[in-house]
């Protein structure tokens, strides 16, 4: 029985894809097979990129590259791999770049303007040797997504989850479980901006310092204003990093790397770590907004406050018949609670077995 044409599916991600231009961002050519029974064979791609946009790379070098109508670029990738019965989410990841000017007309690329949209296509054959093979079948599908070139962007990180332990204030006990949030500020490869930025912290999350900045705007970036719960007449009950206005130069990238934690309970009326508690999984949202010409920007994050964590890892991503995984838990509690009979159950996936 051949592969369903409804099995085979496709996508770019992310859409829109948004470049500062001049420089590059990755993105994700996804395939899937969502037959239970079925191959699909000999899986090709081809991605045409509008005018003002480049390929700057991938894992698997294209088989051909052309040059298409009004400034296009034509990418062909031949009989990839197979898609296996029930096989999601194939990713062919690449790499764009944001041109300055346009190869059709040389005209500069305009920021915050989406150009014609990226185009995907994709076939896959019913029968391993394709049309060589009598009844076989080329199902196509394709995608598009919209290609915006930026005048500037923040990307905002930070753990996902992590113990609260900001320490106290009275007695006062230094914290045991910091963590990093890191902004990494891009502007474009033309022309100076002028910015506005701003990153406010949660309602329950403690500023630590060792703020510290890379790039060639690190000395604008490494003095800014810090606003913390006090009371007073403007009190607010979160911690704010103020940068005032800064001029970012052109093709640069600077990264701010600065400490917090996690009280045991919220901000209330301006004094930390005095009210409500803070449940267990409480998602903690830190947002950073730059504002310019071309508008506000933000850089979101979460971290969910947790009483106790676990991560598991492996010695190898990779493993084969026979081999030994090291596999290690790591768990860690909370500063303020003791935690007793604690249960830590882990499951051996099928394939595998205890040694």
């Amino acid at each position: 029985m051949a592969l369903d044409p409804n099995d085979f599916n496709l996508s770019i991600s992310p859409d829109p894809i948004r470049v500062v231009l001049g420089m590059t961002n990755d993105v994700n050519l996804s395939f899937s097979n969502t037959s239970l029974t079925e191959r699909g064979y000999n899986l090709s791609v081809v991605l045409t990129l509008p005018d003002g946009v480049s390929y700057a790379g991938g894992l698997i070098p294209p088989t051909s590259t052309t040059d298409g109508a009004n400034g296009t670029i034509i990418l062909t990738w031949k009989s990839i791999k197979d898609l296996e019965s029930n096989e999601i989410g194939y990713n062919l990841g690449i790499t764009l770049k944001s041109d300055e000017f346009f190869r059709d007309s040389g005209l500069p690329v305009p920021f915050d303007i989406p150009l014609i949209s990226v185009d995907l296509e994709g076939t896959l054959d019913t029968m391993p040797r394709g049309n060589d093979d009598p009844g076989n079948i080329q199902i196509t599908k394709s995608d598009s997504a919209n290609f915006i070139s930026l005048r500037y962007n923040i990307v905002k990180t930070a753990p996902s989850k992590i113990p609260k332990g900001a320490g106290l204030l009275s007695p006062i006990t230094p914290p045991i479980w910091p963590y990093q949030y890191t902004l990494t500020i891009m502007n474009n490869s033309l022309i100076p901006s002028t910015i506005t930025l701003i990153d406010n912290f949660p309602n329950g999350a403690r500023y630590l310092g060792n703020l510290s900045v890379t790039g060639p705007d690190s000395v604008e970036l490494s003095t800014p204003t810090i606003i913390t719960p006090s009371v007073g007449p403007l009190c607010q009950d979160f911690v704010t990093i103020d940068w005032g206005t800064v001029t970012l130069s052109p093709n640069s990238v600077n990264t701010i790397i600065f400490n917090a934690a996690i009280w045991d309970n919220y901000t209330a009326n301006c004094i930390e770590n005095s009210g409500d508690r803070i449940s267990h999984m409480t998602p903690l949202q830190n947002v950073s907004t730059l504002n310019g010409a071309s508008g506000p920007v933000q850089g979101i994050v979460v971290t969910n406050a947790m009483d106790a964590t676990i991560n598991k890892g492996v010695s190898s991503s990779s493993t084969d018949v026979g081999q030994i995984n090291n596999y290690t838990l790591t768990y860690r509690i909370n500063q303020y609670d003791d935690v007793d009979d604690v249960v830590i159950t882990d499951v051996i996936g099928n394939g595998q077995t205890y040694n």
